[in-house]
């Protein structure tokens, strides 16, 4: 698994230098839990996979190559090939849904798990509980006990602007999902053996309830210079930055 995460890490930076884009802390600070939830437990073939985090869609990309449900062509990323976008989009052949308007995911996945009796996922980052609309499907979704889902949330704790606690605070997420109706629970989102045992229990332990996993991550993880520095959120990689930072990850 190791070997699996590095390569993606390595994939991550070489899609990023390459398209000269930015967004490449937010792809770093999701791509360990990504990588155990998509290569064990979350299959985009059969499972309806649902992204309220489009951004940092390298990561998506990078592990869902590693996965073998693509080819590795990341000098197509950040094309007008719908396949590679820069920012995924909607018609992704492995995505059902991608929220660019970072408040509608929840909400249709929950019309989705309504009729659908498979697993419906949903990748979320902390900043998205900012929206008014986000806290409507989470009511809605503990109510109905929507229990076919299940999603994940990246809390790194920063946004665009700088830190999530700063701008609007939404913690204690955990205990406030737990309220609405969800069986919230928690990991380190860096911590592999953490990430898996917690999936296990989301994903193969019944809950009446939907069910969420708060990944507590660095945006920017494992890159020195990139960890919680907000400069880096739509900041490109220069050649110098782009080795480093391939030396730092291999």
């Amino acid at each position: 698994m190791n070997n699996f995460i590095r390569e993606a890490r390595q994939a991550i930076l070489t899609m990023s230098y390459h398209a000269r884009v930015g967004h490449v802390p937010s792809a770093l600070s999701m791509v360990d839990y990504l990588s155990i939830l998509f290569r064990y437990f979350v299959d985009p073939r059969r499972d309806k996979v649902i992204l309220g985090k489009p951004y940092g869609a390298q990561a998506y990309y990078a592990v869902f190559a590693q996965c073998g449900w693509i080819q590795p062509q990341w000098s197509s990323y950040g094309s007008e090939d719908p396949s590679w976008r820069y920012c995924m989009g909607r018609e992704h052949p492995l995505v059902t849904f991608i929220d660019d308007t970072l408040g509608n995911a929840l909400s249709v996945a929950c019309g989705i798990a309504m009729g659908f009796p498979g697993r419906v996922y949903v990748n979320a980052s902390d900043a998205y509980f900012q929206a008014g609309s986000v806290w409507e499907s989470i009511m809605f979704a503990g109510a109905h006990r929507l229990n076919n889902m299940v999603m994940t949330v990246d809390n790194n704790h920063m946004q665009v602007l700088g830190f999530t606690p700063d701008i609007l605070d939404v913690e204690p997420l955990k205990e406030r999902l737990s309220l609405f109706g969800w069986r919230a629970l928690s990991a380190d989102g860096h911590d592999l053996t953490d990430i898996h045992s917690t999936c296990e229990i989301a994903f193969a332990s019944p809950s009446p309830f939907p069910t969420a996993i708060v990944f507590n991550t660095v945006k920017g993880h494992g890159v020195s210079f990139m960890e919680n520095q907000s400069e880096w959120h739509y900041r490109e990689l220069s050649l110098p930055e782009f080795n480093a930072a391939m030396e730092e990850v291999s």
